[in-house]
């Protein structure tokens, strides 16, 4: 019997541990709760507005300068150290959009044509007696177009060809050489004829040296007897024409 309790004792025992051993396995868990994602609406993006032009300022009128030598030229910039492009051709009003006054005192006017630039100054101090002579650089292109021809020289490269006009009739042309330090005659190329208001004739005239200067003696239409020197200048290369006293 003693025997009996002690086995019935164990198999309880037995039983005991095998109960502590095991595992509880929990029930199945709760999913958690997670956030769905939603679809976001639909954003219709703004339109951008066009900018709006800023008011671009009026131009300027300028104003109106009566230019009354129609020889007057026409450079590239406000100074004498630009290139000459051109005359005016007409003595009247032009429209001034700028004035520049440059290193020498001049005042200078912008011209709305976009021509170029005037001397203002000059303008306003004209005195009413408008050279009989003009001349400017010419181009190649000219030559044999039918306009008068006086070419004294030989084929050079120191020639340049100058277009040559009178602004009224003029008779009895001769070329000379000038001494440019006495404006005394030194020879003589020739006598050309006369010219009528605006006729051109183109002349090819050698220029050796910085000086070299050159006489056209004219006739105008009431017997007086001018002399204009022609020359190349030493600042921009355009063909500087003044008249000078006559030489006895």
């Amino acid at each position: 019997m003693k025997n009996f309790l002690c086995i019935f004792l164990v198999i309880i025992m037995v039983f005991s541990l095998c109960a502590c051993g095991q595992t509880e396995v929990p029930a199945d868990p709760t999913p958690e709760s997670r956030p769905t994602t939603l679809p976001l609406p639909e954003v219709t993006p703004e339109a951008t507005p066009e900018p709006t032009p800023e008011a671009t300022p009026a131009p300027q009128e300028g104003y109106i300068e009566i230019l009354p030598d129609p020889t007057q030229g026409i450079y590239s910039g406000p100074s004498y150290d630009d290139s000459k492009v051109g005359i005016i051709s007409f003595a009247t009003g032009y429209t001034i959009m700028e004035e520049v006054t440059d290193y020498e005192g001049n005042l200078w006017g912008r011209l709305k044509s976009g021509a170029g630039w005037v001397d203002l100054t000059y303008a306003r101090s004209f005195d009413g007696a408008v050279p009989l002579l003009i001349a400017n650089h010419a181009d190649k292109s000219q030559v044999g177009k039918g306009y008068r021809e006086f070419f004294p020289f030989e084929d050079s490269e120191y020639e340049v060809l100058i277009d040559i006009r009178a602004t009224a009739p003029v008779t009895d042309l001769e070329l000379v050489m000038l001494d440019p330090f006495e404006n005394t005659v030194t020879e003589s190329y020739g006598w050309v004829g006369g010219l009528e208001a605006g006729e051109i004739m183109l002349t090819k005239l050698i220029f050796w040296g910085d000086f070299t200067t050159y006489g056209v003696f004219l006739t105008d239409e009431d017997g007086t007897r001018h002399l204009y020197a022609i020359g190349e200048s030493l600042r921009n290369g355009e063909i500087m024409v003044n008249e000078i006293d006559i030489i006895e």
